[in-house]
């Protein structure tokens, strides 16, 4: 899976799994929580990638507003919204889902589209907009149910955990 770029190499993110792919490409190695806003033109090109807050290691605020005032001085038709989770765990929370509807409302009443928010923790990224976990790490997207990524996460053998974990 590749983002698709026009003749001028503008990246065009149609799609949850080229978002996931961008999102993972952006925030993947962050330490701390970092939140962007990513303009799309109608066409769904990048028009810019802002970041609106660096946090700590299991937090950073997300302002509505913010984004509001980004989408409209951008002309954004519309954002994505992109935020990582450190743990490595891209499985959203309660607030993040929270947080998804208040933004959702703020561009709404400008009249500008939440194409999605996507959560990522390591080479994978939750989306809101699909409800899927998506996997970027091969050639083509692995889509998993947020349960079946879970239960993924889960059975992956000792052993390989153990190899992969600091001395």
């Amino acid at each position: 899976m590749r983002r698709q770029a026009d003749a001028r190499g503008n990246i065009r993110l149609s799609s949850p799994a080229a978002a996931a792919q961008y999102a993972v490409s952006l925030l993947s190695l962050n330490t701390y929580e970092t939140v962007l806003a990513v303009c799309l033109n109608a066409k769904k090109v990048v028009q810019s990638c802002e970041t609106i807050q660096s946090g700590t290691l299991t937090e950073a605020q997300i302002y509505p507003r913010r984004i509001a005032e980004i989408a409209l001085l951008r002309r954004a038709h519309g954002i994505l919204l992109l935020h990582n989770h450190p743990s490595g765990d891209p499985s959203p929370s309660k607030e993040d889902a929270e947080t998804t509807d208040s933004v959702r409302a703020a561009l709404e009443s400008i009249g500008v589209r939440l194409f999605d928010h996507l959560v990522v923790g390591g080479q994978h990224a939750y989306s809101f907009s699909s409800g899927a976990v998506i996997g970027v790490s091969g050639n083509e997207p692995e889509v998993f149910s947020l349960d079946d990524f879970q239960s993924y996460q889960a059975e992956q053998p000792r052993a390989i955990r153990r190899v992969m974990e600091p001395y």
